[in-house]
Order: structure tokens, then sequence, then C-alpha cells
């Protein structure tokens, strides 16, 4: 009798295992075989999109000090003296308005023009002060505006070529700020009506001379 109850429980067992496998074989054949997770991977070069399209800008801001200086005769006469010049490459969006922070300067670089066909772009540089502890508060002082032709350098990024100098002064009359902006072409082709295909990295590390009637004595720097 015992022999005979072992023996149902292993025909039990066997019956049960191989429904389980009849279960498996119906489900494989009706949603199809099963596949392990795909495991995901970083996109290569080709998968990704084109990168929008970037304008480089070159600027230098001299800002002035007033000095005030008194001889032997107790005659005082002050002086504005600029400081050491602030030099950058901006990197802005072609068609949208960008914001620089520059130390104490905030640069808002709004695009105003752009002829794709011809490769024409003009931009408009608003400067503002910054005060506070955090920069938290601004002075709007004036701008710049600034046109060229755009000089395609690598990964959909251009260069601006053309430059623009200006001095800005405060309700005196004093000078404030001086800014030079933008690149120069080569010298071999200042002279020729267009602008060169391809510029070379040199000329865009070549700072743009100060403005005409600049007096003071101006530290050079490099883009």
């Amino acid at each position: 009798m015992l022999c005979s109850s072992f023996s149902c429980s292993m025909i039990s067992i066997v019956v049960g295992i191989l429904l389980c496998q009849q279960a498996r074989a119906e489900t494989q054949g009706a949603f199809g075989p099963q596949v392990e997770a795909p495991k995901w991977t970083l996109p290569g070069p080709s998968d990704t999109q084109e990168l929008p399209p970037k304008v480089r800008i070159g600027i230098r801001l001299t800002s002035f000090k007033k000095v005030i200086i008194r001889d032997p005769g107790d005659q005082v006469s002050s002086h504005f003296v600029p400081v050491e010049p602030l030099s950058h490459t901006l990197r802005a969006r072609l068609n949208q308005t960008n914001h620089f922070f520059l130390g104490e300067w905030h640069v808002e670089a709004i695009p105003t023009k752009w002829v794709k066909k011809t490769g024409r772009y003009e931009i408009k540089l608003v400067m503002h002060r910054r005060f506070g502890a955090f920069g938290q508060l601004e002075e709007n002082i004036g701008f710049i505006n600034l046109q060229g032709t755009l000089d395609l350098q690598k990964d959909n990024v251009y260069a601006l070529i053309g430059t623009a100098r200006k001095r800005l002064r405060d309700k005196f009359g004093n000078p404030y700020l001086d800014i030079v902006a933008g690149f120069q072409p080569p010298k071999a082709d200042i002279a020729l009506p267009g602008l060169p295909k391809k510029l070379p990295q040199s000329a865009l590390d070549k700072p743009v001379p100060p403005p005409v009637d600049y007096s003071g004595e101006l530290i050079r720097g490099r883009f």
C-alpha cells in the first residue's frame, strides 16, 4: 500500500513537469520567443543631431578709475586712467539673445540681422554694470553695434569678422568704459573686397586696436 502511494506521488510530479513544459511551449508560440532586455549605449557621432550654429565674438573691456593728484601748491586735480582690460571670446547662439557675465559686467548680445546667403551678421552688445554683494543690481551704461561677415570654423561655429570700437562716458563726460569687439581679417586680405573662406587661428588670437580717440595707456590683451 505504501509503494502504491509513492508511485502515485511520482506520477503526479512527472505529470506536473510535463504540463509546465507544455504551457511554456504554448506561451512562446503565441507571443514569440523570449528575448533579453536591450542594453542602452551612448549614441555615436553619426546618431547625434547637428549642433546648433554659434558665433565667436571677441571682446575687450577697459574700465577707468579716478585718480586725484595734489601738487606741492595744494592744487588738486583729477584724472581718469584705464585699468587692466578684461578680454574674452563670447560664444553666442546665432539667432537668439545671449547673456554673458564677465566680472562686474553683464553683456547682453542681441542679434539684429542675419543674411544667410551672404553671411552678413549684425549684433548689438548692451552693457550693464553689476552692483551688490552678488551682482543682483544692474545699471545700463550703453551699447555698441557690431557688424561683419560670418566665417565658418568647425563644429558649426562661426567667427564674426568685423570690428567695432566705442568709448562710453558718464553723465559728466568722463571716460567710463572702452569697448573693442570683433575680429580683424588677416592683413593680406584687408584690401580685398571679400573675406577669406577660412580664417587662420592666428588672426583670431590677435586683438583689435584701441579706439581712435584713446588717450590712456592700454595694456594689450589676447582674446
